[in-house]
Parts: structure tokens; C-alpha cells; sequence
């Protein structure tokens, strides 16, 4: 097929039509020193959230609905960046299929300005969100506070410099994090995880009676503190390899790695 780069005025209108019918369109309010966005869109067990954040809080609950309703404030990070970019950043949804995605962006272009390699005056955006018990959830995040309870199905966590708590966890996850600190309350791992730390640390706390086998590969700066069984120890010049199991041993498998950082795997 032959794409022609000359397109008519109409079928350009028509195109900003549709995309426009395709964004969901939030309730906006805005307050002297913030900003707040609500929407509420429909999503099936077994869909999937899409989230991009940039310092704030995010908060995530489960319910028995199949829709996923969330209220987002965006506020200024100082009191000497008030009148900064907050007042031209919006936050965004758009859904495609059974997939939902939620970022804010700003829409003026601003000179930034830099201290410490990030940006100084981009504001603050905190989330509430409330979404299906069994869904898949990739959280790509810098700098946050995260707090994830009951969530049943997929979990993947990227964060730089930021935190989480995730309690009543049922399901598989892949965490990693630079310069991070991460607890994972875990009830039920169903498939095949993996956690990735470099200067960080991840506490991860087996409740119940899952069964599954572990394995780690720890650089020289690493550690591991576990309760479990270790069954294979293999120490190399510049790393070491650890095998174990929680409950029998059944079941999948989680893998550990990090050149510099710690790992706490307990009851």
C-alpha cells in the first residue's frame, strides 16, 4: 500500500473527532494552589492499568466492580515553585481494548529548572485509584510514595528513587528498583516473579501456606536474610548463586538479583 502524505481538510477533521471520542473526559477543579482530575471508565477482571508517575503519593484498592474510577490532584512541589508548571499540567486517560492509561503531562513547555540531574519545578500528582480485585498493573514510577492493597492477578513495579507497600498480594509480580525501598506482603504467588535491586532494598513477607522455590544471584555489595531453607550455596569470584525453597518447594519460581542492595525474604 501507498501512503499519500496530502490529506484533505475534512478527513483531518474527522480524525481529531475520533480521537477526541476515544479520551475519556474527567471532571476538572481548580483551586488556588491545586488542581484535581475524577474519571471513571469501565475495565473487566483480567484488564490492564497502565500508570506513569512523577513524585506524589499513589494510592491503589481493590473493589468487586468492573470499572476503575480514579481522583487525581496535581500540586506544586514548593511554595517557591507555586506559580510553576502545576497550573499547565493536566492529567490523561485513554483506554484501548481492555487496557487503561493514566499519565499527566503539561500543556505549555517550559524552560526547567535543574538541581541534582531533575527537575525542580515539575509539580507534584497524587493518585487515588480504585480498581478490579484481578487485574494486571504496570506501575512505572520516579520518586513516589506507593501503597497497593489486595490486589489479585499481575503485578510490575519499575520505580527510581521511590517507594511501595503492597499488602494481600495474590498472583505474579516483577519489581525493580534503583535507590528504592519496597515491602510486598505475599499471600499466593501464582507464576513465575522476578526482583531486580541496585542500592535498594526489598522486604518480602510470606503469609500463608504458598509454596515455591527461590533463587539468587547476589554481587559482592548484595545480601540476602531469609527464614527459608537454603538447599545450594555456590560462592564465584564476584557473586554468589543461593538456591531455596519456601513451604515443599512446589510450585514456581522466584528469581532475586542485585549487584549492590538487600534482600529480606521472612515469615
Amino acid at each position: 500500500m501507498r501512503w499519500n502524505g496530502r490529506l484533505s481538510f475534512p478527513l483531518i477533521i474527522l480524525a481529531l473527532f475520533t480521537l477526541a471520542a476515544c479520551q475519556p473526559m474527567p471532571a476538572v477543579r481548580e483551586g488556588p494552589t491545586e488542581k484535581t482530575f475524577d474519571f471513571t471508565e469501565p475495565l473487566e477482571p483480567g484488564g490492564r492499568i497502565e500508570l506513569k508517575a512523577y513524585k506524589g503519593e499513589i494510592r491503589i484498592r481493590t473493589w468487586d466492580k468492573a470499572q476503575v474510577a480514579v481522583h487525581a490532584v496535581v500540586r506544586p512541589s514548593s511554595v517557591f515553585f507555586r506559580e510553576e508548571r502545576w497550573r499547565y499540567t493536566r492529567v490523561e486517560v485513554t483506554r484501548w481494548g481492555n487496557t487503561i492509561r493514566i499519565r499527566s503531562r503539561s500543556e505549555r513547555r517550559h524552560p526547567r529548572i535543574v538541581i541534582g540531574f531533575y527537575s525542580e519545578s515539575e509539580p507534584y500528582v497524587d493518585y487515588e485509584i480504585q480498581l478490579p480485585r484481578r487485574v494486571r498493573v504496570q506501575l512505572d514510577d520516579y520518586r513516589s510514595h506507593t501503597v497497593i492493597n489486595d490486589l489479585e492477578g499481575e503485578l510490575r513495579l519499575d520505580t527510581y528513587k521511590g517507594d511501595a507497600e503492597v499488602s494481600g498480594f495474590r498472583g505474579r509480580f516483577d519489581l525493580e528498583t534503583y535507590k528504592g525501598n519496597i515491602r510486598l506482603e505475599l499471600v499466593d504467588l501464582t507464576d513465575h516473579s522476578t526482583v531486580e535491586i541496585y542500592r535498594g532494598q526489598i522486604d518480602l513477607h510470606v503469609r500463608g501456606d504458598t509454596s515455591f522455590r527461590f533463587e539468587a544471584e547476589l554481587g559482592r555489595r548484595a545480601e540476602l536474610d531469609t527464614d527459608f531453607e537454603v538447599t545450594t550455596f555456590v560462592r564465584r569470584q564476584r557473586e554468589q548463586r543461593l538456591l531455596g525453597r519456601v513451604g515443599t518447594g512446589d510450585g514456581p519460581l522466584l528469581r532475586l538479583k542485585s549487584y549492590r542492595g538487600y534482600f529480606r525474604l521472612r515469615r
